[in-house]
């Protein structure tokens, strides 16, 4: 079992009715037909993704009706402590795709569940299944009903294991029910950027983007800083390049603050060296995309996020000139802190303008998995994080004019989410001990993001969803199977890729070659 990171990183949570019984979501993942004037790129009537006509062929799905339920003892449930686990067999009857719900009670913290799946074994053996496969996680908070779905099971008897991390759980009742892959309805977007006049490039880049979302997967890989190791490791694999190149920001900051004798970089402390290197892959006919993991080193004893995002809000700085806020530093209107923050931002925008400036569009990730509250932007909680988003998007679009930005949210959780205004993408991260599968869960719950959080009223705009970073590529024929054909797959940099010579892990070689080289992944000599 994965360490306490990494199921952090899987954790997402659907969470509906009472606990007196289970209600399950509407099938096909609780995506209901969209609105008028609210179906994407052409109102696409009767679309039928690529991977759902590719599933259809090539798997044997048998949709029968199936409800099982493991009840246990009215008000005393099954108790399982921190780091504990239980087990139930369950016989499917079909090949298909089946939804697993749980009512439970948190009897202390806020406990994460992690479900996994191994094989039936016999009670007297001494084996214990072997290796086991995590499916998703439940958040429980309180007493609720909570939801994974949907999950493929072939036909036959597995052992359904529930370990329990973060605290204590009372169980009442577990529950599955057949269900469907996820619906095409998910693959209908809005084509409308959240900037009110977004540059042609990214218009066009968008619109492209829309066209794949449920057809193909955009082959993706984070790259070490200043540097292409990676993407030039999995052409030495797979004789092929990924479209996108995900690039890190983290030195822009960092090397405003101090000189590169006086701290310790990677890439040799070149601060615009992923800006140059991001200018290339453009003019090879790539996607740009970054993500900013910002330096927190600065943030000294006594930093209160919620105390600068108040004052920036408050004072109106987001579109104050630098000479002013420091005016307002100098007369105690503001802190330091505040400040530094503000100019963190403004390094941003001096990269991303020479890019605006040569027509270059860009895929930006920023303040990623807030929700996990593994980073400083996060652990000030949900209401803290929108409001810093809210400030960072401001300050690069109305302050600075960066219309050439898409921008790709990837919170983990709806308490972060920042409005369908201010986000034109979702993202979610993949992380697992073994195969990460399709994570066809994480796709369907991605449909559920809205202005007013986790709104059960479904009929929104949707938006397509990416994976930003994962631990390993899946199998396109898995995502087919599901039908969860993310729009962008993101392998993550270093040894999830590479050895420290810059070569290909022999582990990862099959993969990349099977997912690269696959008929459903667009690679850049094929968009």
């Amino acid at each position: 079992m994965k360490n306490l990171f990494v199921v952090l990183m899987l954790v997402f949570v659907l969470g509906l009715s009472g606990c007196s019984d289970i209600s399950y979501p509407p099938r096909g993942s609780g995506i209901a037909e969209a609105g008028d004037g609210e179906t994407g790129l052409d109102n696409r009537a009767g679309f039928e993704s690529i991977t759902e006509k590719y599933r259809l062929k090539k798997f044997d799905i048998t949709e029968k009706s199936f409800d099982w339920t493991h009840e246990f003892e009215p008000e005393q449930g099954h108790w399982v402590f921190e780091n504990g686990d239980w087990s139930v067999d369950v016989k499917f009857n079909s090949p298909q795709h089946y939804c697993i719900g749980i009512n439970a009670v948190a009897l202390s913290g806020n406990p994460v569940v992690v479900l996994s799946v191994g094989e039936k074994v016999d009670d007297e053996s001494d084996d214990d299944g072997g290796e086991l496969t995590e499916l998703g996680a439940f958040y429980i908070t309180g007493g609720d009903s909570y939801f994974i779905e949907p999950v493929y099971f072939s036909e036959g008897e597995k052992r359904l294991t529930f370990t329990v991390f973060r605290g204590n759980v009372r169980f009442d009742k577990v529950s599955v029910v057949n269900t469907v892959a996820v619906s095409p309805e998910r693959f209908r977007t809005s084509v409308s950027l959240s900037h009110p006049t977004p540059s042609a490039e990214a218009v066009s880049l968008f619109e492209y983007l829309n066209r794949q979302f449920g057809s193909r997967v955009l082959s993706s890989q984070f790259c070490t800083v200043n540097t292409n190791a990676e993407i030039e490791a999995v052409y030495a694999a797979t004789g092929r390049y990924p479209v996108v190149r995900f690039g890190d920001l983290s030195l822009l900051t960092v090397d405003a603050r101090y000189n590169d004798d006086e701290v310790e970089v990677s890439g040799g402390g070149e601060r615009f060296g992923e800006i140059e290197l991001g200018r290339q892959w453009h003019n090879r006919g790539g996607i740009v995309a970054y993500t900013w993991t910002w330096d927190g080193t600065h943030r000294e004893d006594g930093f209160a996020l919620s105390e600068v995002v108040g004052a920036l809000e408050n004072s109106g700085v987001v579109m104050l000139s630098d000479e002013f806020i420091v005016s307002m530093v100098e007369s105690g209107e503001i802190s330091d802190s505040s400040l530094r923050l503000i100019r963190d931002i403004d390094e941003v925008a001096e990269a991303f303008s020479s890019l605006a400036s040569d027509g270059i569009p860009i895929l930006f990730n920023p303040l990623p998995d807030g929700g996990s509250r593994l980073n400083w932007w996060g652990r000030a909680g949900g209401e803290v994080y929108v409001r810093l988003w809210r400030i960072l998007y401001d300050r690069l679009a109305d302050y600075h004019g960066l219309d050439n930005i898409i921008w790709i949210w990837s919170g983990g959780s709806y308490q972060y989410y920042p409005g369908d205004n201010r986000v034109d993408i979702i993202g979610e991260s993949a992380f697992a001990d073994g195969d990460v599968g399709s994570q066809a869960v994480k796709m369907s719950y991605t449909a559920l993001y809205n202005s007013d959080g986790h709104s059960q009223n479904r009929n929104q705009r949707l938006k397509p969803a990416v994976i930003t970073g994962s631990s390993g590529l899946p199998s396109p024929d898995v995502m087919a199977r599901d039908n969860a054909c993310w729009l962008i797959w993101t392998l993550y940099r270093g040894d999830f890729v590479i050895d420290a010579q810059g070569a290909v892990l022999p582990d990862a070689k099959s993969m990349l070659d099977s997912f690269y080289n696959h008929e459903l992944t667009v690679c850049l000599d094929n968009m």
